[in-house]
This record gives C-alpha cells, sequence and structure tokens, in this order.
C-alpha cells in the first residue's frame, strides 16, 4: 500500500503550524509577563514615594502639634483668645491617630492642611508680637501712672 502524496505535506504542513502558534502564544505570554512585571515595579515605586510622602507628612504634623501647643500656652500667658488654636490642636491630633495607610488623594489633602495650620502659625505669630506690643505699652503706663500716683500722694 502506498501512501499518497498529498497525506505527507498535510502534515508537515499541520506540525509547523502548530509550533508557529505555539510559538506565538510563548511570545505574547512573554511580553505580558515583562509587562506586568514593569507595572509592579512602577506600583512599587509609587507606593514607596506615597509612603515616604505620607512620614514626612506626619511628621510635619507632629512639629505643628508641638508648635501649637507652645502658642497655646504662650497666648494664653498673654491673655489672647485661644480658640481658634485648640480647634487646630484638635484636628491635628485627630490626623495623627489616624491610621496611617492613606491614599494620595488623602496625603495631598493632609499636605493642604498642613500647609493651612502653617498659615495658622505664622498669623498667631503676629498676634503674639501685637500682644508682647500692647503688654510692653501698658506696663509703661502702668509704671508712669504709679509714678505719677506716688508724687500726688507725696
Amino acid at each position: 500500500m502506498t501512501i499518497p502524496a498529498d497525506s505527507k505535506p498535510k502534515k508537515n504542513n499541520k506540525g509547523g503550524i502548530i509550533i508557529a502558534l505555539l510559538a506565538i502564544v510563548v511570545i505574547i505570554q512573554s511580553i505580558k509577563i515583562y509587562l506586568d512585571y514593569t507595572d509592579k515595579v512602577e506600583i512599587r515605586e509609587q507606593k514607596a514615594n506615597v509612603e515616604g510622602e505620607l512620614a514626612t507628612t506626619m511628621q510635619r504634623l507632629s512639629e505643628i502639634k508641638d508648635e501649637l501647643d507652645q502658642k497655646i500656652v504662650e497666648i494664653q500667658k498673654l491673655g489672647g483668645d485661644i480658640t481658634e488654636l485648640q480647634k487646630a490642636k484638635v484636628e491635628v491630633e485627630t490626623q495623627l491617630k489616624r491610621n496611617t495607610v492613606r491614599s494620595a488623594k488623602e496625603i495631598k489633602q493632609l499636605k493642604d492642611k498642613v500647609e493651612g495650620y502653617e498659615e495658622l502659625l505664622v498669623v498667631k505669630d503676629n498676634e503674639i508680637e501685637k500682644l508682647k506690643s500692647v503688654n510692653k505699652e501698658l506696663f509703661v503706663e502702668n509704671k508712669s501712672l504709679k509714678t505719677t500716683q506716688n508724687k500726688l500722694g507725696d
């Protein structure tokens, strides 16, 4: 029995097609694996950046809390209004107690709040300077009045 000439090329042709398809699948999978790997590396870098920003922001928030404590004590001594500072301090403490896992958007909002607190501290520094100035003026006036009173008493 003889094998027709037509059947041999078909088998070789089918084998070549299968090998070519497998090669294409392997190439596509290799490209997918590479792209997935680069995406993971990029995500890790972004996560590291976000964590770094969060750590920096939380550190600054802690520093602001300490500054607020100092300003509250100083303004209290000078007889100024500390309600605004106390509200800001409560907000800062709340932010510090929150879970440290935050998204990039939340970190941006937190940074904006930190900037707001920094502006508040600058305003309160100016208020402290004004209170100190008024305090000095009152001290001088008080001293002058006491001197005048002593002269009148004599």
